[in-house]
This record gives C-alpha cells, sequence and structure tokens, in this order.
C-alpha cells in the first residue's frame, strides 16, 4: 500500500512538472532591449506569431535591459523565438530594426527557486514611488497566500 501510495505521488509530482515546464515554454525571454522601448513595441512587433497574454519590462541602470512575453500558446512562442529577428518585408532596409536574444524562460529559469515579483506592484503611491519596506511587506504577503 504505501509503494503504491508512493507510485501515485511520483506520478502526480511528474504530471505537475510537465505542466509546469508546459508554462514556462509559453514564456519568452527577450534580452538587449534598447532603452525607451514600450510594451506596445514589443507587442506590434511579436504579436504577429499569437495572442500575447502578458508583457513585462525590467530596465536596469547597470547591465541589460530585458522582458518577458507571455503567449496564449507555446507553439506561439516558439515561432516567436524562432523568427522574432526575421527582418519583416516592411521593415525593408531599415537599419534600426533592434535584434533581441530570445529564448524560453520565465524568471524561475533564472532563479531556479521560488521568487517574488516586485515589478508590479499595485496601489503605488501618486508619486510611482515605492519604498522598499511596502515592497517587502507585500512580498511576505504574497508568498503567505
Amino acid at each position: 500500500l504505501q509503494q503504491l501510495q508512493q507510485q501515485q505521488q511520483q506520478q502526480q509530482q511528474q504530471l505537475s512538472d510537465q505542466k509546469c515546464l508546459s508554462e514556462e515554454r509559453r514564456i519568452v525571454y527577450v534580452g538587449k532591449i534598447e532603452e525607451g522601448t514600450l510594451k506596445s513595441d514589443l507587442r506590434s512587433r511579436f504579436e504577429t506569431f499569437g495572442p500575447i497574454l502578458d508583457i513585462s519590462l525590467h530596465f536596469r541602470e547597470r547591465g541589460e535591459n530585458y522582458g518577458f512575453l507571455t503567449f496564449e500558446h507555446m507553439e506561439d512562442a516558439k515561432r516567436a523565438i524562432e523568427h522574432g529577428n526575421d527582418r519583416p518585408k516592411e521593415a525593408g532596409g531599415n537599419t534600426n530594426y533592434p535584434r533581441y536574444e530570445l529564448c524560453f524562460g520565465g524568471r524561475r529559469n533564472f532563479c531556479r527557486e521560488d521568487y517574488c515579483d516586485l515589478d508590479d506592484v499595485e496601489d503605488a503611491p501618486s508619486g510611482g514611488h515605492v519604498g522598499f519596506d511596502e515592497l517587502l511587506r507585500k512580498a511576505i504577503e504574497t508568498k503567505r497566500r
């Protein structure tokens, strides 16, 4: 009986891992984003591959800027990675057509452990700045859910 329960737990874990991998395969990491790039810029460039559910951009003082695109379907994310840097006919000789680093991934690919996204904190004061203590409080609150 105990062995049967262990086998069932292993099967459930495998299914959970496959689902998680499938979810991650809908997320595309976009690296080498130029300063001033907007979510709408990325959406117009990549939505030709399929519906995009979410876009996050992360601009850093030091290092490369990056973002994540979450596609509705895994196949669309794959096409975006394979062809996202192909120059469309409309771009013609436009030399300002940026090339991005593209690969599958979500933050878990980079962190390999639990994380809390502090980039999209809701209820920011009218000045738009949220202090560290408030971010930490919201992160702890989120982890408890």
